[in-house]
């Protein structure tokens, strides 16, 4: 089990989406810190009419399609579960979920001020916090 807890990337801005054997969020703030939100696994990410879409891009590239809609969007909250599952709310109304798995690293946070949180294999989470 995780130790829930609040993440420190609310008020970066999503700049862009990669997709390679996994999805990649790419944001920074308005004074030009930086982060990487990767995710490896399956992620769900729900609008805010409650409309969801789930994906893993390493099984289908494509399911990252709806994801590009959060290019520009600026994150509100982003929190670490029991469980191991990363959530983001951004302002807009989305969120994103990211559960954590037992066979692999399942998501994975760095920002440019050192924090760094990872979600390995049997739903271990490491957290280290920046400078």
């Amino acid at each position: 089990m995780a130790k829930p807890r609040a993440l420190p990337i609310d008020g970066f801005c999503v700049t862009r989406v990669a997709v390679d054997d996994s999805l990649t969020l790419f944001c920074r703030t308005a004074d030009g810190q930086e982060a990487e939100i990767r995710i490896d696994g399956a992620f769900v990410l729900s609008d805010s009419a409650g409309n969801m879409s789930t994906g893993c891009v390493e099984d289908c590239p494509a399911s990252a399609g709806p994801v590009l809609g959060l290019v520009l969007c600026n994150i509100t909250a982003a929190r670490i579960t029991e469980t191991g599952t990363l959530e983001i709310q951004f302002l807009d109304g989305h969120q994103m979920f990211a559960e954590a798995e037992d066979h692999f690293v399942s998501w994975e946070i760095k920002s440019s001020d050192g924090f760094h949180a990872v979600c390995l294999a049997d739903k271990d989470v490491l957290v280290k916090d920046g400078a």
